[in-house]
Parts: structure tokens; C-alpha cells; sequence
């Protein structure tokens, strides 16, 4: 079930909106994530198809407003380097905050402090990404970065919520590998 399960659990118990978002060849039934219990009309499952997981990582940054990573395996390394690797070239502007639950990304953190000593970014780690100790803490995080419109756009429309982690009106973008 791990991380990801919870938050869509969390979200729909809360009566938000969950876009679970799955490559083609871990689909078993059709409701990987959206089993008969929880199939209502707020949710919503996207397929993607492919020779590679590329369609499915576009997808899952397409309409988002910021990046929230939480502890995850191999699938989960690769979506936030390619969102950090494109940060640092200019071409994501949007928040990237990785949840560091019981110091999970630590090692990241170091890898990017690393590099930065090293010279070999173009700018400070920092301002690649941040990193949170909860979960709560980078819904925060990610709302006080909007509210001050840091991105390559205005406006930034708030995650509107309750102080409740996931209320009505949010909406997960969901990974399922």
C-alpha cells in the first residue's frame, strides 16, 4: 500500500479528486487504483501505452502546480531527477518538495550539496528543491511557494484545505509504480 496509497486514501476519505496515473503494463483488471469501493465520479484513472514509462512521467506533471515527493523506489528516483534535471535547466519552474520521512532523502539532500561544492550545478541546490519532514509540513511548504508565486508563472492558484492534510477540493496526482 506504502506512501502513495495512504495520501489517496487520505484524499478520498477527505472527498477530494485523485487522478491515478498508470503505464499500460501494470494494469491486472482496469481499477489498479479505483476498486468498486471507491469508483466514484471525482476519480479518475489515466493509461498511458508506450514502449517506456516517458507519456506516463508527462502526464504526471502536466496540470500540477507543484511536485510533492514522497518515499518511493526506483520509479519514484527517476521522476524527481528528471523534475530536478529540468529545474536546473530552466524548463520546470514549479516547487519540488521531497518528503523525508525518517531522513529517507537524506542522501539526496547530501548528493545535491555534493554537487553544488563540487561546481558542478549552475546554481544553488536549494533552489532546485526543498525537503519537508512530513507530509503536512510540504503541503505548507508547497503553499507558502505559491502564495509568494515562486514559479515561472502568476497566479498560482493555492491548494485550497482545511488543516486537514487532504480536504475537499485537493486533488492527488497519483503514481502507481
Amino acid at each position: 500500500h506504502g506512501c502513495m496509497g495512504a495520501m489517496n486514501d487520505g484524499c478520498d476519505s477527505s472527498g477530494g479528486t485523485i487522478h491515478a496515473i498508470i503505464h499500460e503494463m501494470f494494469v491486472v483488471d482496469g481499477a489498479e487504483y479505483l476498486d468498486g469501493k471507491k469508483a466514484k465520479t471525482r476519480h479518475s484513472l489515466t493509461v498511458t501505452t508506450g514502449p517506456n514509462l516517458k507519456e506516463r512521467k508527462e502526464k504526471l506533471v502536466e496540470n500540477c502546480d507543484a511536485i510533492i515527493v514522497l518515499p518511493g523506489g526506483t520509479g519514484t528516483f527517476d521522476e524527481l531527477w528528471e523534475m530536478t534535471a529540468q529545474r536546473a535547466l530552466g524548463m520546470w519552474k514549479k516547487p519540488i518538495v521531497c518528503v523525508s520521512i525518517d531522513g529517507y532523502y537524506e542522501p539526496f539532500r547530501e548528493m545535491m550539496r555534493r554537487a553544488e561544492d563540487d561546481k558542478l550545478l549552475h546554481c544553488d541546490a536549494s533552489a532546485l528543491l526543498s525537503f519537508a519532514s512530513t507530509s503536512e509540513e510540504a503541503v505548507d511548504l508547497v503553499e507558502r511557494l505559491l502564495a509568494a508565486d515562486q514559479g515561472p508563472r502568476g497566479g498560482y492558484r493555492a491548494v485550497g484545505r482545511r488543516r486537514r492534510l487532504l480536504a475537499p477540493g485537493f486533488v492527488a496526482n497519483s503514481s502507481l509504480l
